[in-house]
């Protein structure tokens, strides 16, 4: 990552370190010479680029006012049209004021600006909470420079605006201002992939690529600037979590405010902030910790004749997977409300959970429900509390002494197992004393177990019979569960397209399947198909792996800027047997071979191939696992080699040659 934002600095022009100044479109030779700039050092393929953002935020009489502004040159029509609307989104206690909006073309080489008017401003109502204001700026195209600017204005204090430095554009210049008053203590926490300096004075940051300025007046107010220059555009990459855990950016963390013998605590911690708004909330986790009488008769139906902690457990998790579905947020204070759901049959997984923990803890079993951000969200921060990460809710109980985390939303899970989006690192368990977990994806795993034959039909040497079992993993498994037990003839399609990869004439003769419905037994796919080689060939070429580990490297790209988080580890176990004809002898066929990667043998493929004169048989176990999920950027080049080596193995070919 430093190597290319070095890259960038070196390679920029003396046009683009203007973007220095806040004002761009005021200074008419500046904007001139943007306007006509086709492109940019710093991405010479960019479809555009931020050529200066300012953000300030300013606590004054106990209100909040942020002001944005941001001016974008146009490279490529696509962004032309991603650019042109600008959308604000804010809560319904916010207002929307001094709102600016212009483009400028250039045309004859006068610049031409067009402005928006407050007409043209649409108001969108998203739910009870969210509002967004959005607008079209005109005539944006390739070519053009937009600016806007806003404020935003909240009666009362909550909270300080987050600052995003990176975007999917580049950006030449992008600080960030906060002005409170000087008895608010606060942490910033950043993250930036360049040193952040601290500088003593304002006009230093003029200058630096990456600086942080702090002054605080004398009883009166705290001001402090971030500033980042030449910051390249973020991309998503295969195999990471929510962009927002790499986007550069800055989050202010006002700790406490205390002034002439008052004082205002703003929780530091999460045990403060989970008992005070969950565990305490009567209308959220705190349901689970209720008398919830409605539950006892049905929670004792469930549990009675049950002889452990475990099966009474596993009683309560299948009877609310089965019976009780999963329904979409309406926005409404009832999307929680676990006595309407046990009435009703249905809710959002979060309440389905809430209502699992109430119920296992009806049943005399330790039991908590436990918040968490999925690996779409931002993840949580342990030492910060930041609720608006939270977006999941499952349960935790511990039964004969294991501790087993619970999704009873999700049909197709077996008792223990969250979905891999889960596991994403620090959750808050919510009880009176406050506690927290760690749901990491090398906690699980998903293995897959696979066994083909390939043996003649009885007097022929070119008719034969494959045969192929298959054992799917936990998570490879829930797609197909779900799709398969909707429309069972989408398993004979899936079948096909698999013989279809054959290089051999191939029919299916027939298939069984079991554990469809049941998530706590492995899916188990079994079928047969007529093989027809050619009798008249001297070579036959076959391929021992009928049934690839991947197709493609899962890692195209020649470079890699962000680490890699696989969603869980893998087991995956092939065996494949050949019965020789009579008539053919093996020829040759691959040498046994083991890959590493990593220390501790963080990926391996291990290939071992024998050969039975006894039998005329051949057979081949090839087994992958990973150890890990998350690798360093560093190692994306031996990595992606490591996949280029696993793939070429398995297109290695055993070759028959027809005896005299």
């Amino acid at each position: 990552m430093k190597k290319l934002i070095i890259t960038s600095l070196l390679g920029l022009t003396g046009l683009a370190a203007g973007a220095q100044e806040k004002d761009i479109v005021s200074n008419e030779a500046l904007l001139k010479q943007y306007l006509s700039q086709e492109k940019f050092d710093i991405d010479t393929t960019a479809r555009a680029v931020v050529l200066s953002e300012y953000g300030y935020a300013q606590i004054r009489e106990g209100h909040l006012e942020y002001t944005v502004d941001r001016t974008v040159k146009i490279l490529g029509n696509e962004a032309a049209g991603e650019l042109g609307m600008v959308v604000i989104p804010r809560n319904r206690y916010t207002s929307l004021s001094k709102l600016k909006g212009e483009t400028y073309n250039l045309e004859n080489g006068k610049v031409e600006v067009q402005a928006i008017h407050n007409s043209e401003v649409l108001l969108d109502k998203i739910n009870r909470q969210v509002n967004v204001s959005k607008f079209n700026l005109p005539s944006v195209k390739k070519g053009s420079v937009i600016h806007y600017s806003y404020t935003l204005f909240q009666p009362v204090f909550i909270y300080i605006p987050e600052w995003n430095f990176q975007s999917e554009y580049p950006t030449l210049f992008s600080q960030y201002e906060i002005n409170i008053p000087f008895y608010f203590v606060y942490t910033p926490i950043e993250r930036v992939n360049v040193n952040m300096l601290k500088v003593n004075k304002r006009k230093e940051t003029l200058s630096c690529q990456a600086c942080t300025f702090q002054e605080t007046e004398v009883e009166q107010t705290t001001t402090q600037i971030w500033t980042r220059r030449n910051i390249p555009a973020f991309h998503k990459e295969p195999m990471m979590s929510s962009e927002d855990n790499f986007k550069e950016r800055v989050k202010v963390h006002v700790n406490s405010l205390a002034h002439k013998g008052y004082s205002i605590h703003i929780y530091n911690n999460w045990n403060e902030y989970s008992k005070d708004h969950y565990f305490n909330n009567k209308e959220h986790c705190g349901q689970a910790y209720a008398a919830n009488n409605f539950l006892k008769e049905g929670t004792a139906a469930l549990v009675a004749g049950k002889q452990t902690e475990t099966d009474k457990a596993r009683a309560i998790y299948r009877y609310l997977q089965d019976s009780v579905a999963e329904a979409p947020a309406s926005g409404s204070n009832n999307d929680l409300d676990i006595k309407e759901v046990y009435a009703k049959r249905k809710g959002t997984g979060a309440a389905i959970n809430l209502l699992l923990t109430a119920m296992l803890r009806k049943a005399g079993l330790n039991s908590e429900p436990v918040l968490l951000s999925t690996r779409s969200k931002e993840k949580l921060n342990p030492i910060f509390p930041d609720p608006d990460n939270i977006n999941y809710v499952v349960s935790k109980v511990t039964a004969d002494g294991r501790t087993y985390f619970l999704d009873a939303s999700e049909k197709h899970l077996p008792f223990g197992i969250l979905l891999p989006e889960c596991y994403n690192g620090y959750c808050r368990v919510v009880n009176e004393r406050g506690g927290s977990a760690e749901l990491h994806p090398d906690s699980i795993i998903d293995k897959t177990t696979i066994v083909v034959s390939l043996a003649p039909e009885e007097g022929s040497s070119s008719r034969f019979r494959l045969k192929v079992d298959k054992q799917f993993g936990t998570f490879s498994s829930l797609p197909l569960r779900k799709n398969w037990q909707t429309d069972t003839a989408i398993i004979r399609d899936h079948i096909l397209k698999e013989l279809a990869t054959s290089t051999f004439k191939t029919q299916l003769a027939g298939y069984t399947y079991k554990n469809i419905d049941n998530p706590e037994m492995p899916l188990n796919l079994h079928y047969e198909a007529d093989v027809q080689l050619s009798n008249a060939a001297d070579l036959i070429y076959l391929d021992p792996y009928f049934c690839k580990f991947f197709d493609k490297n899962p890692f195209s790209a020649i470079q890699r800027i962000h680490d890699i988080e696989m969603d869980y580890r893998q087991d995956i176990n092939y065996v494949f047997r050949l019965q020789v004809p009579q008539g053919y002898a093996l020829d040759d066929y691959p040498k046994s071979a083991i890959y590493k990667f990593g220390e501790n043998n963080l990926i391996q493929m291990k290939n071992l191939m024998g050969f039975d004169e006894a039998s005329n048989s051949f057979s081949l176990n090839s087994r992958f696992t990973t150890n890990t999920t998350t690798f360093s950027a560093d190692y994306y080049s031996d990595l992606r080699s490591f996949y280029e080596q696993a793939i070429e193995e398995q297109k290695k070919k055993l070759v028959l040659k027809k005896l005299n």
